[in-house]
């Protein structure tokens, strides 16, 4: 144990101590604040960078429903999906999807066929079939192992005879660009189940 044999030595050594003690406090303080005010802030980021995410998708949405609602609701192409006049219903499809300037525009059946898309396998549009008549509107879809953002809208002549189903691709250069209208780094993924 030290001994300080003058007051004047034990003084410098306390009001030391205490100095030190009260610096530390004051820097752990500093440091909760500056943390949880980062933490807020980063929080308050995120929460921006989801909302404007949110309201591209919602936006990206309605485009592609107002287009296979008009479609749906057109008489003519309503007459030809009822007939099953399967030229007219493509041709349709690919004057729209030229104008609006759609990935993948094409036409499922009542009864599970699939009109206006080459190259999408039984299982696929066997799945797809079950979520367009569980009352599926809209949601993402793999065609050909790359995901798309899909939305339908149901052929009425009068009975259900089918649903448009427009898709926009969700690839890279998508996702590079949500990426960059964020404040903060971050990856933006898909993830499907």
């Amino acid at each position: 144990m030290f001994l300080f044999r003058s007051l004047r030595t034990r003084l410098t050594v306390l009001y030391a101590g205490l100095f030190g003690v009260a610096m530390l406090v004051v820097a752990c303080s500093v440091y909760l604040a500056i943390t949880q005010a980062a933490r807020h802030q980063v929080d308050k980021e995120l929460t921006a960078g989801g909302a404007v995410f949110d309201r591209i998708w919602t936006l990206r949405a309605s485009q592609l429903a107002d287009g296979a609602t008009v479609l749906s609701r057109d008489f003519g192409f309503r007459a030809a999906a009822a007939t099953g006049d399967a030229a007219t219903v493509t041709s349709a499809l690919d004057n729209l999807r030229g104008r609006l300037k759609l990935d993948v525009a094409f036409v499922v059946g009542a009864d599970g066929a699939v009109t206006g898309l080459d190259g999408i396998d039984e299982g696929a549009a066997t799945t797809l079939w079950y979520a367009l008549d569980s009352g599926a509107t809209e949601g993402i879809l793999k065609i050909s192992g790359a995901p798309y953002q899909a939305i339908s809208a149901p052929i009425l002549a009068p009975d259900l005879k089918g649903w448009v189903v427009f898709a926009m691709r969700i690839d890279r250069h998508e996702l590079k660009e949500l990426e960059d209208l964020s404040s903060i780094p971050r990856n933006a993924a898909l993830l499907t189940r």
